[in-house]
């Protein structure tokens, strides 16, 4: 088997090992937990990051694959979880990072960020039109949040309360965090790039 095969298989069972991990971590977590709190976006993100990783590593070993954008999306997604966990640390009720949920919260999204960067070689003819795919897994998160916080009367989170939250200003937030998404992006496409460049 020549060294590309090699690479390529290494690369494949790399990612089984470590979507295996996100997906075992996030039963470990979550496992003992009401099944509400399977609505939050540690436990979304993470199984669906565990599903992804697993998927195309077994796609992989049989020289297929799935579209790079759905890594970048949910890599971003992640990220986006460790940045909020890192931020709750000023706080004076700073989100769990013992047992499985220092991994759920720090080294999952790092793992998925690594495996993007250095075991996917992105491409894209339009770059903008990559990175306004970005967003999406984060954003449909958002808006299933919206509507499942109106339907219950509390959002996942609880940072607002339903009636506090207008429609103007949960499409506020939601732009917001699309850009955030976008430069998130852009960033790891970037590294990815570079960890690729021939």
């Amino acid at each position: 088997m020549n060294e590309y095969n090699e690479n390529t298989k290494l690369k494949a069972i790399l990612k089984l090992l470590f979507g295996a991990m996100m997906i075992a971590t996030a039963v470990w977590g979550y496992a003992p937990l009401p099944h509400e709190y399977l609505a939050e976006l540690t436990f979304i993100s993470n199984m669906t990051g565990g599903v992804l990783l697993l998927t195309d590593g077994i796609l992989n070993l049989t020289g297929k694959g799935l579209p790079k954008i759905l890594h970048l999306s949910v890599s971003s997604g992640l990220l986006l979880v460790f940045f909020i966990c890192l931020a709750t640390l000023a706080t004076p009720t700073p989100f769990n990072f013992g047992g499985a949920f220092f991994f759920l919260h720090v080294i999952n999204p790092l793992v998925m960020a690594f495996s993007y960067i250095f075991l996917c070689a992105d491409s894209a003819d339009s770059t903008l039109k990559h990175l306004l795919k970005v967003p999406v897994f984060s954003i449909l998160y958002l808006l299933f949040d919206y509507i499942l916080g109106n339907i219950r009367g509390h959002f996942v989170y609880g940072f607002y309360l339903p009636e506090a939250l207008p429609i103007w200003l949960a499409a506020l937030i939601g732009a917001v965090v699309f850009l955030f998404m976008m430069a998130l992006g852009l960033l790891l496409f970037t590294l990815n790039k570079k960890a690729h460049k021939k």
